[in-house]
C-alpha cells in the first residue's frame, strides 16, 4: 500500500517485487492478481472448483515438503490466496445463492426497504429492495423490480409486498452481471400492500439521495435536454437523461468511460479539493483528511459502484500517504483497492466496469510511466518552455490514452466484440473537455442550488458551450466508417484474453519489466483478433447469412456473396446494432415496415446514407446476384435464397416456405411442422419455434447445397 521514502540525497532505487529473500514490497498488488485472476476464472469455470483448491493444498504441501529448495513464501503465499479465493467462493454461492434459488418460482411475502431512487431505462422504472425477511423468516438479499409506472417510495422508505421471485437476469451473461453487484432475484407481478416512510432521523445516505436529486433537478433546469444529460452523465454517471444517439457515439469511439465515474472524475475533484485546502493555508494532514471526506461524499454521490469504490479506495490510500508521512505506491494501492472490494462481494471480479477499470489503470501505471519518462527526455532539449508544456501535454494525455486502450481492448473484444480504432484520438481531442465541462457545470448548479444565480448561470453557460463541443465532435468521429470494428467472439477467446492479460500483468509485477511482455502481449492480441475475423469469413464462404434480430416486427439482415439486404428497423436500434455488429455502412436493399419508429428508421438511414428505402404496403420484386429473390405482396415478404424460401411477416398466413419468421402479431398462428423463428418471445408456440434471445439474434446459413444451419447467436 505504502513504501517508506529514501533518504535525502540518496539515489531512489528500482522497486522489486521482493526486499529481501522473503519480504515483499508489494504485497498488496501480488494478493489483488492473484486473488483477482482466480476469481474471474472461478465464476466463468465454477465447476473447476475442486481443481482450484486441491491444487492450493498442493502447493501448501509441497511448500512444507520443499521449503530449502523453493523461494517458499512466495508459493506458500500464493496457494493460501487461491484456497481463500475458493473459500470465499464457495461461501458466496451457498449462503447468498443457494437460498435465492430456493426461493424462485414462488409468490412469497416480502418485507423489505428500498435502496435507491428510480432509475428510468427505455422507458421502465427500475428499483432495487434489501429484504428484511421472506414469508416470515429473516432474509437478507437484494430484490430488483422493474416497472413501466413509478412506485410511490423513496430510499429507506419500509415496503410489505407479495412479489414473485426469479433469478435476476434472463441468461448467463445478464446473471453474471447481476450477481456481479450482489443482486441474486427479480420481483414478478408485485403487489405493494403498505409503505412506511422513515421517520425522525434518517440515515445519511438518505440526505446523500436527495442532495443528488437536487443537483440533477438544478442541472435539467439550467441547461437544455442533451447537455444537461451529458453533464449528469459525466458528473453522476447517470446516463437516464441521456439520448440514445449520443450514449451510442461515445461508446463507438471509445470516451463512454467518461460517463461512468472512474479515476479521472474521482482524481479531478480530489485534487482540486486538496489545491483549494492548501491555498486556503490548511495543514498537509488537515488538507489530507478533509479532502478524504471528500472522496468519501463523492462515493457516496455516485452509489458506490465497484468502478467508483476502486477508485475511492486508491485514492484514500493516496492520502493516507500525507498522514504517515510515507510515499504512495501505485501498483500497491490499486491491489489493496481490488483486494477490498473482493472482500466485499467475490463475483466483482465478474463485473465489466470494474475489470476495464483496473486494467486501464494498471496500464496506465506500469506503461505510461516509462513512456512519459521516455520522451520527457527528449522533450527536455526544447529551449522554449510553453512549447515544451505543450508538447508534453498533447503526449500524455494520448499516451494515457493508448496504455489504457491496450489493457482493456481484451475486455472490450470479449464482453462488446468490437474494436475502438480511433479510441486514442478521440480521447485526445475529446476527453479533455469533460474535466473543465465537470468542474464547471457541476460548481454551476451548486451555486444554483443555494440561489446564487448571478453565479450559476455564467459557469452553466461555459460549461454548456464545452458540452455542445463534445457532443458535435463525438457525432463526427462516430460517423467515420469503420471507427470501431466488430468481431464475433467465444468463450474460447474469453480464456485466451484471460490467459494474455493474466500472464501479462504477472510479468510486470515479478519482474519489473514493460517491453517484453508488452510485445509479446500485442503478439498474441494480434493473432487472437485475426482468428476471430478470419475463421467467420471463412465458415461462411459460399452460405446465404441470415441474422434475425429479438423485437415485435422482423428484423432481418441477408447477406449473400457481396449482396446485402435489411429487412426492418427492429426495436430500440436491433437493426442498426445488426450493421453495426456486420460491420457495414451500406446495404443494396432497405424495407421497412409501416409501424417502426421513426427513430429506429432514422438510426438505420443514418447508418446507410443514400439508400432509398421501400416502405411495407408497396409490391414489389427485386432479383439480386446469385440468385437471391425477394417478393413482397405489400404485407408480407418471400425471400429465395438457394434453393430455399424464408417467409417474413408481421401476420403470417398458411404459404409454403421452408422457415417462417415471425413479428408480434403471430400469436394464433400454429407453425406445426415448419420450423419458425419467433422475434417476440411473448408470442413464441409451437414446438418447432425458436425465439430470438433476448438483446441476441438467431443466425441461420444456408449453403448452395440447400442445407440450413442454425446458430442460436448471442
Amino acid at each position: 500500500m505504502l513504501k517508506q521514502s529514501h533518504a535525502p540525497g540518496r539515489p531512489a532505487r528500482r522497486p522489486e517485487l521482493f526486499k529481501h529473500r522473503h519480504g515483499f514490497v508489494r504485497p498488496l498488488a501480488v494478493a489483488g492478481a492473484v486473488c483477482f485472476a482466480c476469481l474471474y476464472f472461478l465464476i466463468e469455470y465454477p465447476a473447476l472448483l475442486p481443481v482450484l483448491c486441491l491444487i492450493g493444498v498442493a502447493g501448501i504441501l509441497a511448500c512444507a515438503l520443499l521449503f530449502r529448495r523453493l523461494h517458499a513464501v512466495r508459493a506458500l503465499t500464493a496457494s493460501a490466496l487461491v484456497i481463500v479465493c475458493c473459500l470465499f467462493f464457495a461461501g458466496e454461492e451457498y449462503f447468498s445463492l443457494r437460498p435465492a434459488v430456493a426461493l424462485v418460482g414462488k409468490r412469497a411475502q416480502v418485507t423489505a426497504h428500498t435502496e435507491n431512487g428510480a432509475e428510468q431505462r427505455y422507458g421502465k422504472y427500475e428499483y432495487l429492495f434489501v429484504t428484511d425477511s421472506v414469508n416470515g423468516e429473516k432474509f437478507k438479499s437484494t430484490v430488483r423490480f422493474e416497472s413501466y409506472t413509478p412506485l410511490e417510495v423513496e430510499p429507506y422508505d419500509a415496503i410489505e409486498m407479495t412479489a414473485v421471485l426469479e433469478l435476476a437476469g434472463s441468461n448467463r451473461d445478464s446473471n453474471r452481471y447481476y450477481r456481479s453487484k450482489g443482486i441474486y432475484l427479480e420481483a414478478y407481478e408485485l403487489q405493494v400492500e403498505s409503505v412506511t416512510p422513515g421517520e425522525g432521523f434518517r440515515p445519511l445516505g438518505y440526505y446523500i439521495w436527495r442532495f443528488r436529486e437536487g443537483l440533477s433537478a438544478q442541472i435539467s433546469t439550467m441547461m437544455g435536454a442533451d447537455t444537461g444529460g451529458l453533464l449528469r452523465g459525466i458528473l453522476l454517471g447517470d446516463k437516464t437523461g441521456m439520448s440514445w444517439d449520443i450514449s451510442h457515439d461515445f461508446q463507438l469511439i471509445g470516451i463512454s468511460h467518461l460517463l461512468s465515474v472512474s479515476g479521472l472524475h474521482m482524481s479531478v475533484w480530489a485534487m482540486a479539493a486538496l489545491s483549494l485546502l492548501k491555498r486556503a493555508r490548511v495543514g498537509p494532514r488537515a488538507s489530507a483528511l478533509l479532502a478524504g471526506g471528500f472522496v468519501l461524499f463523492f462515493m457516496a454521490l455516485t452509489g458506490f459502484t465497484p468502478s467508483v469504490m476502486r477508485s475511492g479506495i486508491m485514492m484514500l490510500l493516496y492520502l493516507s500517504s500525507f498522514l504517515f508521512k510515507r510515499t504512495p505506491d501505485s501498483l500497491n494501492s490499486l491491489g489493496g483497492a481490488v483486494l477490498i472490494l473482493l472482500a466485499i462481494n467475490p463475483l466483482a471480479a465478474a463485473d465489466v466496469g470494474l475489470t476495464m477499470s483496473v486494467l486501464a489503470t494498471f496500464g496506465i501505471i506500469t506503461l505510461h510511466t516509462r513512456l512519459s519518462k521516455w520522451y520527457g527526455e527528449r522533450l527536455d532539449r526544447i529551449a522554449f518552455s510553453p512549447a515544451r508544456r505543450l508538447f508534453k501535454g498533447v503526449l500524455d494525455v494520448f499516451s494515457i490514452s493508448v496504455c489504457a486502450t491496450l489493457f482493456t481492448m481484451p475486455t472490450v473484444l470479449v464482453e462488446f466484440g468490437m474494436i475502438n480504432v480511433l479510441s486514442p484520438l478521440s480521447n485526445l481531442f475529446i476527453a479533455g473537455l469533460a474535466t473543465p465541462a465537470m468542474i464547471l457545470g457541476g460548481i454551476g448548479a451548486a451555486f444554483g442550488m443555494m440561489g446564487a444565480l448571478f453565479l450559476a448561470q455564467p459557469l452553466s453557460v461555459c460549461s454548456g458551450a464545452l458540452l455542445r463541443l463534445m457532443i458535435r465532435m463525438s457525432a463526427a468521429f462516430a460517423d467515420i466508417p469503420y471507427v470501431s470494428y466488430y468481431v464475433p467472439s467465444g468463450s474460447a477467446l474469453r480464456l485466451l484474453m484471460f490467459l494474455i492479460v493474466t500472464a501479462a500483468v504477472f510479468w510486470i509485477l515479478m519482474r519489473e519489466r514493460v517491453l517484453l511482455p508488452a510485445v509479446a502481449y500485442m503478439l498474441a492480441l494480434a493473432v487472437a483478433v485475426t482468428a476471430c475475423i478470419g475463421v467467420p469469413a471463412y465458415q461462411d464462404r459460399g452460405r446465404a447469412v441470415i441474422h434475425i434480430a429479438q423485437g415485435s416486427n422482423p428484423c432481418v439482415l441477408i447477406r449473400d456473396g457481396g449482396q446485402t439486404v435489411l429487412i426492418g428497423s427492429g426495436r430500440d436500434g436491433s437493426g442498426f446494432d445488426l450493421l453495426e455488429r456486420n460491420n457495414l455502412y451500406q446495404v443494396d436493399f432497405l424495407y421497412f415496415w409501416s409501424d417502426d419508429s421513426e427513430t429506429d428508421v432514422r438510426a438505420v438511414l443514418r447508418r446507410c446514407r443514400g439508400v432509398q428505402p421501400v416502405f411495407q404496403g408497396e409490391a414489389f420484386r427485386a432479383a439480386f446476384a446469385e440468385g437471391m429473390e425477394l417478393t413482397s405482396d405489400g404485407e408480407s415478404l418471400l425471400l429465395q435464397v438457394n434453393g430455399r424460401t424464408v417467409r417474413i411477416a408481421e401476420n403470417l398466413k398458411a404459404d409454403p416456405a421452408d422457415i417462417l419468421v415471425a413479428g408480434g402479431f403471430s400469436a394464433k398462428i400454429d407453425y406445426a411442422d415448419v420450423l419458425a423463428v419467433e422475434t417476440n418471445a411473448r408470442y413464441a408456440k409451437g414446438r418447432n419455434t425458436l425465439t430470438v434471445p433476448y438483446n441476441g439474434d438467431i443466425i441461420i446459413r444456408i449453403d448452395d447445397h440447400s442445407q440450413i444451419v442454425l446458430d442460436g447467436g448471442s
